[in-house]
C-alpha cells in the first residue's frame, strides 16, 4: 500500500540563499514566534505583499485627495483675484471721492466756489 504524501512534499520548493546573519535573524524569529522557520519565512513575504496592497490603496487615496486639493486651490485662486480685482475698484472709487473731496475742502478754503474764477468774489 502506497503512503499519502505530507502536504509539504507537494508545495512548490524553492532555495533562497541567504545574505549572512540572516538565518540567525529568521531563527531567532521563528523562537520567538513558536513556530518554523518556513512558517516565519512564509508570513513575512505574506505580510510584505499586504504591506504592498495597502500601500496602493493608500497611493490610490493619496493622489483622489491631491486631486481634490488642486481643485481647491485652483478655486481659491480664482476667488482670491475675483477678490484683488473687487478690491482695486473699490480703492480706485475711494482714491477718486478723496481727491474730488481734498479739491472742494481746498477751493473752499482758498475762496474757489464752483464755477468762480480766481479772485472774484
Amino acid at each position: 500500500m502506497q503512503r499519502k504524501p505530507f502536504p509539504s512534499e507537494t508545495q512548490e520548493r524553492f532555495i533562497v540563499r541567504f545574505p549572512d546573519g540572516m538565518r540567525d535573524r529568521i531563527s531567532e524569529a521563528a523562537k520567538a514566534g513558536h513556530r518554523s522557520m518556513n512558517a516565519e519565512i512564509v508570513a513575512r513575504i505574506r505580510r510584505s505583499f499586504e504591506l504592498d496592497e495597502a500601500g496602493d490603496a493608500d497611493q490610490a487615496e493619496i493622489e483622489q485627495g491631491a486631486a481634490g486639493l488642486r481643485e481647491e486651490i485652483s478655486r481659491l485662486c480664482q476667488l482670491l483675484q475675483e477678490h484683488k480685482d473687487a478690491a482695486a475698484g473699490l480703492f480706485e472709487a475711494h482714491k477718486e471721492a478723496v481727491v474730488d473731496e481734498a479739491l472742494k475742502r481746498l477751493r473752499s478754503e482758498t475762496g474757489m466756489a464752483a464755477g468762480r474764477a480766481p479772485g472774484k468774489r
